[in-house]
C-alpha cells in the first residue's frame, strides 16, 4: 500500500427591491454552459500539471514505483508534495499480472492497480476562481503495456466565481464516472476514453444590491483524444474543446 499526499451567465430572472432574493429551477442559459464549460475545463486540467488529468497521470507514475518529482518520503511509505495551490491525497493497492498483491509497484510488474484518490484546494483563471474538492475510486490496468485503462468513478464538490459586472457564482456538485480513459503509459499523458458528470448547480447573481438563484442539472460528457485535447458536451447540443495543457474551454462554432 502507498499512500501518496500531494498536496462557474449573466441571464438571470432579478426580482425587484433591495437585497431581495429568489430561487427558481431552470434550462440552462448560454452564458451558464460557457460558465460551466470553464469548470469543467479548470478541474480538469491546469498549468502547472494539477486536475484530474495530473492526478490520473500521478497515478500511473506511482504504480509504476515513480515517486513524482518534488515530493519527500515519510514513515511507511508516506510522501508529500504540492501542485500550485492543490493537494492531493493517493492510496495505490498494486498488483502483478497473476493479481497477487504487491508489497511495492514495480515498473515491468505491476500490471493493475486500485486507487483511492482525494484531492483540493484553489483554483484561479483570469475572472474565474474556485475552492475544490474531489475524491475518486479507480482501477488501472494493462500497466505493463504502452496503453493503461482506467475506469471508475468520483465525485466534485466546490464552489466557484466570476468576476465582472454582475458578480455571478455557483456552488457544483459533480457525480463523474470514468469510461475505459486510455493513459499512454510512457508519458502519462491521457490520450482517449471519456469521463460522464452528472453536474447539479446552484447558480446565484447578484446586480444592484438583488440576489437572484437559478437551480440547473447539466449532463456532460468529457472525451480524450491524442493530441492534448478533450471534447466537452453539454446537455448534448454545447460543445467545446479543451486544452489539456493550460485548461481553456473554447466553444465550438455552431454549437
Amino acid at each position: 500500500m502507498i499512500r501518496l499526499l500531494r498536496f462557474a451567465s449573466l441571464v438571470g430572472l432579478v426580482l425587484p427591491g433591495c437585497g431581495g432574493s429568489s430561487s427558481t429551477s431552470t434550462d440552462a442559459t448560454r452564458t451558464e454552459y460557457d460558465e460551466v464549460a470553464r469548470s469543467v475545463a479548470s478541474t480538469t486540467a491546469t498549468a502547472g500539471g494539477g486536475g484530474d488529468t495530473g492526478a490520473i497521470r500521478d497515478a500511473v507514475s506511482i504504480s509504476a514505483g515513480t515517486t513524482p518529482l518534488g515530493f519527500s518520503a515519510g514513515a511507511s511509505g508516506h510522501l508529500t508534495g504540492a501542485v500550485g495551490s492543490l493537494s492531493f491525497d493517493f492510496d495505490v493497492t498494486c498488483k502483478d499480472a497473476s493479481g497477487s498483491t504487491q508489497p511495492v509497484c514495480i515498473a515491468g510488474t505491476t500490471n493493475s492497480a486500485a486507487v483511492d484518490v482525494s484531492w483540493a484546494g484553489s483554483l484561479a483563471v483570469g475572472d474565474f476562481s474556485a475552492m475544490v474538492d474531489h475524491s475518486s475510486s479507480w482501477t488501472l490496468s494493462g500497466l505493463t503495456t504502452d496503453t493503461a485503462t482506467l475506469n471508475g468513478t468520483g465525485r466534485f464538490t466546490y464552489d466557484s466565481q466570476f468576476t465582472g459586472a454582475i458578480a455571478s457564482t455557483y456552488h457544483f456538485d459533480f457525480e463523474a464516472t470514468y469510461d475505459a480513459v486510455a493513459i499512454a503509459t510512457s508519458t502519462q499523458a491521457t490520450i482517449g476514453g471519456s469521463i460522464s458528470y452528472d453536474i447539479t448547480a446552484r447558480h446565484t447573481l447578484t446586480t444592484n444590491g438583488n440576489t437572484s438563484e437559478r437551480d440547473l442539472d447539466i449532463a456532460a460528457t468529457l472525451s480524450f483524444h491524442a493530441d492534448a485535447t478533450a471534447s466537452l458536451l453539454l446537455d448534448g447540443s454545447h460543445e467545446y474543446t479543451i486544452d489539456l495543457t493550460t485548461g481553456a474551454a473554447v466553444a465550438v462554432s455552431g454549437s
